[in-house]
């Protein structure tokens, strides 16, 4: 599970990607947030609601990478270490 995580959240570079953590960060809070809503003050669960959320941060997740995908590899001088074990 951990190198799942892991790799969910690394770029190509095997280094933390804003992005996704900003977009798993948000999708973990709109379910954290829904849970509370119900079970806090017996509201309705609005499905759909909670769909339309996830979908649109996956798909603004889907348009970051798109635009991530065409940034170079960084260059093995970069001073960055690359090299994390998994």
């Amino acid at each position: 599970m951990k190198r799942w995580a892991k790799e969910l959240l690394t770029d190509r570079d095997n280094l933390p990607d804003t992005g996704r953590v900003v977009v798993a960060f948000a999708v973990v809070a709109m379910v954290g947030l829904a849970a509370y809503d119900v079970v806090a003050h017996a509201a309705h669960f609005d499905a759909s609601a909670l769909g339309i959320g996830i979908g649109a941060a996956v798909g603004g997740l889907g348009g970051y990478l798109i635009g991530d995908a065409r940034r170079p590899p960084l260059p093995p001088d970069s001073g960055v270490n690359v090299n994390i074990e998994r």
